[in-house]
């Protein structure tokens, strides 16, 4: 007899979980075989890779990777909503695994806000223009095309 029934949508969770799992240990691995040097390394972003320009979220990978080592300065130099998210990845997963084990919604409303979510948003919009903004300004065409792959 199993405990827990795997219906369609708790496969569905299983698979959310899963993601979220995978998400979290990628930067965690990295962090742990860097030989120290990963400030100055390529980013894996495809956008900033195509463009040579960053995207909305990147930095979030070597965001997580200092806040695994505990550098908490750095986390949020390499990106602002590197720790949020990090925090919004852990509560969710525990939400997944909750709603899996006792077979029933949590936090349905918080989540499917819609105040919430269009802040975050927003947020995330403004702080890319204004990271985007930065990035040009401090950088010319010629070093934007050396951080693509057309170099």
């Amino acid at each position: 007899m199993t405990l827990i029934n795997f219906t369609s949508k708790n496969k569905r969770k299983l698979l959310g979980l899963l993601l979220i799992a995978a998400t979290l240990i990628v930067p965690f691995i990295i962090a742990a075989f860097d030989s120290g040097n990963i400030e100055a390394k390529q980013s894996l972003c495809p956008l900033k890779m195509l463009t040579g320009l960053p995207c909305p979220s990147c930095g979030i990978t070597k965001s997580w990777m200092f806040l695994y080592r505990g550098n908490i300065y750095k986390s949020l130099y390499f990106h602002l909503f590197g720790i949020p998210m990090f925090a919004l990845a852990i509560l969710l997963a525990i939400k997944l695994i909750l709603e899996i084990i006792y077979q029933r919604s949590f936090f349905k409303n918080f989540l499917s806000n819609n105040i919430l979510i269009w802040s975050l948003a927003i947020s995330m919009i403004i702080y890319h223009i204004v990271r985007l903004t930065i990035f040009l300004y401090n950088n010319s065409i010629d070093d934007i095309i050396k951080q693509s792959v057309w170099k």
